[in-house]
C-alpha cells in the first residue's frame, strides 16, 4: 500500500519474584515510493528527441540519468531528452529514475533507448552539364548507408550505390534535373 504502516510493539517483563511491567510503542514504516518510467521509443536514429512519462508514485524529489552524462531533476510529468550517436554502431543508453519520498525513502527505475548511428547521405557525380544523351556517373559518398533510392528527376530511379544514369533531352530548350538520393542505414534509419 501507500500509507504508512503502524505496528504495536508490547514488552511485558518478568522478574525472579514474578513481578512484571509491561510497556508499549509503536512503530511507523514508510512505504516506498514507486519509481516508473516509459519512453515514447525504444530505439531512434540519430539525432532523435525521446519523451519520458514519470508515472512515479510518492515521490517528492527525482533525479534523472539519461545514459549519456546528461542529468536533470525535474518533477516535470513529462521530460525530452535528444540522443546523439556519432559512432557507426547503436548504443544502447541505460535511462534512471532515481525518486525519493518526503521521508527519505527511495526507489529507482530503469529502461534502455537504442541509439542507432547517423546517416548521412552525400554523393558527388558528372559530368552535371553536356549534351543529348549525357551519361553521368554518381558515386556513393553516404555515412553509414545500406540502401539507397535515386531520384534522377526525370521520373527514372536507381537503388544501387552507384548508378550510371543517361539523361536526355529532344527539345530546343536547356533541360535541367534535379538528382536526389535517400540513404538508409542497415538499422532503419
Amino acid at each position: 500500500t501507500l500509507t504508512d504502516a503502524v505496528y504495536s510493539v508490547e514488552l511485558v517483563a518478568f522478574n525472579q519474584f514474578n513481578c512484571t511491567d509491561t510497556v508499549r510503542k509503536s512503530v511507523r514504516v514508510y512505504p516506498k515510493p514507486r519509481a516508473a518510467i516509459t519512453a515514447n521509443k525504444a530505439s531512434v536514429c540519430e539525432p532523435d528527441t525521446v519523451s519520458f512519462t514519470n508515472g512515479s508514485q510518492l515521490n517528492l524529489t527525482n533525479f534523472w540519468s539519461f545514459g549519456d552524462g546528461a542529468t536533470d531533476t525535474t518533477n516535470a510529468t513529462l521530460l525530452k531528452h535528444e540522443y546523439q550517436n556519432k559512432g557507426s554502431i547503436p548504443v544502447t543508453r541505460t535511462v534512471q529514475l532515481f525518486v525519493e519520498s518526503a521521508q527519505g525513502c527511495r526507489d529507482t527505475a530503469v529502461t534502455n533507448v537504442v541509439v542507432n548511428p547517423e546517416i548521412i547521405a552525400d554523393f558527388t557525380g558528372g559530368p552535371l552539364a553536356g549534351c543529348h544523351v549525357l551519361r553521368s556517373d554518381f558515386f556513393d559518398n553516404s555515412k553509414g548507408a545500406a540502401q539507397y533510392a535515386w531520384s534522377f528527376g526525370d521520373g527514372q530511379l536507381d537503388t544501387k550505390p552507384n548508378p550510371v544514369h543517361f539523361f536526355t533531352n529532344t527539345g530546343i530548350i536547356d533541360s535541367s534535373y534535379t538528382i536526389r538520393l535517400i540513404a538508409g542505414s542497415q538499422y532503419g534509419c
